[in-house]
């Protein structure tokens, strides 16, 4: 395996950057490429996780600003040939003492028309996906 790291520190330990240089004279930008490695068996996976602390670390996903069109984050689960595709699972945290983590999916304003929020079920030859939305129970108020 190959692994990169920086040292340890009782202040602040060093960080690691990867980054694509820029590119100059209107060529597009070249790419950094993730990916786990393949497998007759189980691919390999890839995990971002930031670090514990009294306040955990933040994973912050996105896409840059541009002139004419933004760019887009794509989160998809794999197709399956034989067998049942992956799952996109998108959760906040639980909290033992506090209110639990929340999630928020917004679209994007616009100066001439607003973004869409699109929540739709998988189409099959046979049944169709449902879409369930549903509040938590609580002991004194359900949500």
């Amino acid at each position: 395996p190959v692994s990169i790291s920086s040292g340890a520190s009782s202040a602040q330990a060093g960080g690691v950057s990867i980054a694509v240089g820029a590119t100059a004279g209107g060529a597009d930008g070249s790419a950094l490429s993730l990916a786990g490695g393949a497998s007759d068996a189980t691919g390999g996976a890839i995990s971002m996780v930031s670090g514990t602390g009294a306040a955990g670390g933040a994973v912050s996903v996105s896409a840059a600003s541009g002139v004419d069109m933004g760019g887009s984050v794509d989160i998809s689960s794999g197709s399956a040939s034989a067998g049942v595709a992956g799952f996109v699972d998108i959760s906040a945290g639980a909290s033992m003492s506090e209110a639990g983590g929340a999630v928020l999916m917004a679209s994007g304003s616009g100066a001439t028309a607003g973004g869409v929020v699109s929540i739709v079920g998988g189409s099959s030859d046979a049944m169709g996906g449902s879409i369930a939305l549903s509040g938590g129970t609580g002991a004194t108020e359900s949500g």
